[in-house]
């Protein structure tokens, strides 16, 4: 046999095993659908090409001021209910927040560095807003179908030619050659050599190509799995293209549509229309950055006639809300004093940003004086219900909040610069007076009036209504300290009688703060009053603090304020105080003791 027809029965033995191996490999791998799964994958998707109203839905830019300082988000206006939920949780518990809801030390502290420019940003703060409604592009390449081809033989090799006696001119009949054979004519065995040959090769290439057939059909069927599957994903691929192109287009024109009402409202309110002029400024608020969960309920009134801006809004409790802070590269929780800090800064930052941004985007200058209002949900530990107390209060020309340089000022000293009404202690909830308020019969502001002059004469100051009696000792002070430098405001109301009042004075010689609280009581105040005064002093850098009371001192009271900046003021010198106004009212202990029975 020589080396030539070896090497085709080598190769014919290779190509064999080459075809059995992928029948094998066809076989064992899965059938019908089920080997394109990944194809069949691709669902059609249909993306969103309406995106609620405007009038529907604010667009809201909501910083998440974390430890990681994300992007905006879309948030739909809350709800009070809503509020509540967030910040008070349910009746099972108190809500738990995620880590994008936490809020850091260092986030809060950036709340003032950049305040709302309606003209200058309304375009990017709705793109970046909006970008919490685009759907993210599909990838489509890695789950397209291939299919594997066989890579070491395309074509089955040819049939192997049978040899004829005339190949090698040998003779046709049967006895001639015999004796061509016998002689051992060249001609008569080459021929027979190649006939042996191919006697050995044929029946080998035909098993070869028994196998190769079945191969074909197997590829045959796989092909026409894989071309289905093909048409399926591409036409998927397409529509999903398609689709996604429109989700774009109309995203696209969302936005546009939101920048266009957003400037049709602002040409609105240029009109002067109070409803106009309160849907703009509702607007400004709703589109200033604020972290994610910080509430966004607010109110508001605007009165052409006297060119007021009312506004009342909810301000983030801070005992609800999760703050951190980052510490040797680790998350912690913030002590008490950072607590308190947090708890300070945030609310008169809050409501400080909320009015600037009202004054500056009052480009028609129809608004002369501000006055905002900013309020705390809590839950009353006494009955357990949900109440709502306000905690400052301001009212100040357009132009002074619209000066303030928020990235360089500190809030609280800020808001008392303008006369501002605060509640020393807002981490209880104790309520301040507001400056203006809106009554809710007849839609106007009022003032928050209270006058000695309607009391009756013979009016028991240990019996009247606590209140009452707040506003009284305001007013009283409010004549004691009269000057043209001296504003007194009412800066806590508590259930138990006490009101606190903060007189300023900036008179360079005689002049100076002063904290004064008064307590409606029937029994001796107890010292442990006197020195919560003194605290309050020392903490408020007060010159001095007055304790009023409808009753009486201890010994030990005296004692402990001598070399004290207080001055204790009982309910006979009380009485004296007011006379010295023209007003002649009494104290009775015992009956009021028996009407609190």
């Amino acid at each position: 046999m020589d080396d030539e027809f070896k090497a085709k029965l080598y190769n014919l033995d290779s190509l064999e095993r080459s075809i059995r191996n992928e029948i094998n490999r066809l076989e064992s791998a899965p059938s019908g659908s089920s080997k394109w799964q990944h194809a069949y994958r691709k669902e059609l998707e249909i993306y969103p090409t309406k995106f609620q109203d405007f009038d529907g839905r604010y667009i809201v830019a909501e910083p998440k001021h974390g430890v990681n300082r994300d992007l905006v988000r879309a948030v739909e206006k809350s709800s009070i209910d809503d509020t509540q939920k967030k910040f008070l949780g349910s009746d099972s518990g108190k809500k738990s927040f995620d880590h994008s809801e936490r809020l850091s030390f260092a986030g809060l502290k950036s709340l003032l560095e950049h305040p709302f420019d309606f003209d200058g940003e309304l375009n990017t703060i709705i793109d970046k807003a909006a970008q919490g409604l685009l759907a993210a592009k599909p990838i489509f390449s890695v789950l397209k179908p291939v299919l594997e081809q066989v890579g070491f033989l395309k074509e089955f090799p040819e049939a192997p030619y049978e040899p004829k006696r005339s190949d090698f001119g040998a003779p046709k009949g049967d006895l001639l050659f015999k004796i061509f054979d016998i002689f051992s004519d060249p001609r008569a065995e080459a021929f027979l050599a190649a006939a042996k040959r191919y006697k050995k090769y044929y029946p080998r290439w035909m098993a070869v190509k028994s196998q190769w057939d079945k191969l074909e059909s197997i590829r045959a069927k796989d092909i026409d799995q894989y071309e289905s599957a093909k048409e399926y994903w591409e036409t998927t691929h397409q529509k999903n293209e398609e689709s996604f192109q429109n989700h774009l287009d109309a995203h696209l024109a969302f936005k546009d549509k939101q920048v266009t009402a957003a400037k049709e409202l602002q040409k609105k309110y240029k009109s002067g229309d109070p409803s106009h002029v309160v849907e703009y400024f509702d607007l400004i608020y709703r589109y200033s950055p604020l972290p994610k969960i910080f509430p966004r309920n607010i109110e508001f009134k605007f009165e052409p006639k006297t060119a007021i801006l009312w506004c009342s809004l909810e301000l983030p409790n801070f005992n609800f809300l999760p703050l951190e802070k980052v510490a040797r590269n680790k998350i912690q929780a913030l002590n008490k004093g950072e607590k308190q800090e947090a708890y300070e800064f945030g609310l008169y930052a809050t409501l400080l940003k909320a009015a600037h941004e009202f004054a500056t985007a009052d480009v028609a200058s129809l608004v002369q004086k501000i006055c905002i209002n900013g309020w705390v949900t809590y839950i009353d530990d006494t009955d357990g219900h949900i109440k709502e107390s306000i905690v400052l209060s301001a009212l100040a020309d357009r132009s002074k909040f619209a000066a303030m340089n928020l990235t360089r000022i500190d809030p609280k000293a800020a808001f008392r610069s303008l006369g501002g009404v605060a509640s020393p202690r807002p981490a209880q909830y104790a309520p301040v007076l507001p400056v203006l308020k809106l009554d809710k019969n007849d839609g106007r502001l009022r003032e928050s009036d209270f006058s000695a002059a309607e009391m009756a004469r013979d009016t028991n100051l240990a019996a009247m209504d606590w209140e009452e009696f707040e506003h009284l000792v305001r007013e009283l002070f409010s004549k004691e300290f009269s000057s043209e430098t001296t504003t007194v405001k009412v800066t806590q109301a508590s259930r138990d009688g006490g009101v606190d009042a903060i007189a300023y004075d900036d008179d360079p010689i005689r002049g100076g703060k002063f904290v004064i609280q008064a307590k409606r009581y029937t029994n001796t105040v107890d010292i442990a009053a006197v020195r919560e005064l003194y605290a309050v002093v020392i903490d408020e850098g007060a010159n001095r603090g007055l304790l009023v009371t409808t009753s009486s001192f201890g010994a030990d009271s005296y004692d402990y304020v001598k070399n004290k900046p207080i001055t204790l003021i009982n309910g006979s010198e009380l009485l004296g105080l007011l006379k010295g106004h023209g007003h002649s009212f009494r104290i009775d202990l015992e009956e009021a003791r028996a009407l609190n029975r």
